[in-house]
């Protein structure tokens, strides 16, 4: 999930933790978009779709049953792996998004016949605030506006009888959550996938790309008010930006046919291109060839040469910086671990609490292909990082 972006929020007191990985927390037990476990132990979206009568092609969203349902299974295997149970008494999610966090929850919850409780955060300026919505069947939305809330988080579950330990599967969101927390240091993700369109455009039309159109037309189509178009989906933008760039539309004449309806899809927008594809450079027809393959077979990633820049892009921003850098000019240029999610994980791990990655972060932007693992590039969730946190 990908919002407009935002100002980072200049939080006091912040310092460096020294640095780790995801995998230091989560080891493999992570699932990003297509739903497919890192840990081949554990069961995916491919092998339950037939006992879980789940449509083809297709991958569920957060917001979704069939997402809960298929996490759900995947967190009773790894019950199973870790503990000998697949039951858990109570589930914890870490998220950042009330909307998508707060629905694949309840979603989770509802799959595994399990009471719950979510700590959402979006850092800001205001007071800090801790604020509790009920959710019913013993499920609770704990709303946050600091990180280091997760604190009286925990506390107030304890003053209420429930341990974070034995039993308890914690559900940790990876994107501005516990990598580039929301509000902090969200925005060197985004920048990574600004740089991944200018990245991709350079591959395919050269160096002669005009910077500032494409990323006009890429900020100006990641809004809410297209999301009904590009179904909030980073590749259709990056796809839309290139083909601004290009000349082949405008921002204006693109934006018109949304809103007069003359485009109601990307599938709608796929058609027109392919109907008049001689008027793109000869590299951009290979890339408009691909995507509308993976469209037609229903892969939610279709512009694989964007989502591997983003890779890059993205590991890139997470390299340590030089020893000693200010540690705002870090948080507004790296991507750093979240200290005070990181720190606590590791100690509900150490208590025998069940933890678990999900992010909505395509495989392709998460691994590396072989040429850049060939120069020592390793997975994102095994990416080591700066962790910072308040003091």
């Amino acid at each position: 999930m990908n919002e407009p972006m935002e100002q980072s929020i200049r939080v006091p007191s912040m310092r460096v933790f020294g640095t780790g990985s995801l995998y230091d927390v989560l080891g493999d037990a992570v699932a990003y978009r297509s739903l497919e476990p890192i840990d081949s132990r554990l069961p995916g979206l491919s092998s339950l779709r037939r006992p879980l009568g789940l449509q083809a092609n297709r991958v569920p969203r957060k917001v979704e049953p069939d997402y809960g349902r298929v996490v759900a299974e995947m967190l009773r295997a790894a019950g199973s792996l870790a503990n000998g149970s697949p039951v858990f008494t109570e589930v914890v999610l870490i998220g950042d998004t009330e909307h998508n966090d707060g629905g694949a929850f309840v979603n989770i919850c509802d799959a595994l016949r399990s009471p719950g409780n979510a700590f959402i955060c979006a850092e800001s300026s205001a007071a800090p605030a801790l604020v509790s919505s009920d959710r019913g069947s013993g499920r609770t939305l704990h709303l946050a506006n600091r990180w280091r809330l997760i604190g009286a988080f925990e506390a107030d579950l304890a003053r209420r009888g429930v341990t974070i330990g034995r039993g308890t599967v914690v559900i940790v969101d990876i994107d501005k959550t516990v990598l580039g927390a929301r509000g902090r240091n969200h925005r060197p993700i985004d920048a990574a996938r600004a740089a991944a369109v200018l990245r991709t455009a350079r591959v395919l039309r050269g160096e002669t790309v005009n910077r500032d159109l494409l990323l006009a037309a890429y900020n100006h189509f990641n809004r809410p008010q297209f999301h009904q178009f590009t179904t909030d989906n980073q590749d259709y933008l990056a796809y839309l930006a290139m083909l601004v760039e290009a000349g082949w539309s405008s921002i204006e004449k693109l934006r018109e046919g949304i809103a007069r309806g003359r485009l109601t899809s990307f599938g709608d927008l796929l058609n027109s291109v392919s109907a008049t594809v001689e008027r793109l450079p000869n590299r951009l027809r290979r890339a408009h060839d691909d995507v509308v393959m993976a469209v037609s077979i229903g892969d939610p990633t279709p512009f694989k040469d964007f989502r591997m820049a983003e890779y890059r892009e993205t590991v890139d921003r997470m390299t340590p910086a030089g020893r000693g850098e200010d540690t705002d000019r870090v948080l507004a240029t790296r991507i750093t671990l979240t200290a005070e999610i990181f720190r606590r994980a590791k100690l509900w791990r150490k208590r025998g609490a069940l933890l678990f990655g999900l992010s909505d972060k395509p495989d392709e932007a998460s691994f590396p292909p072989p040429e850049l693992e060939a120069e020592g590039y390793q997975p994102l969730h095994k990416t080591r990082a700066l962790v910072v946190g308040e003091r």
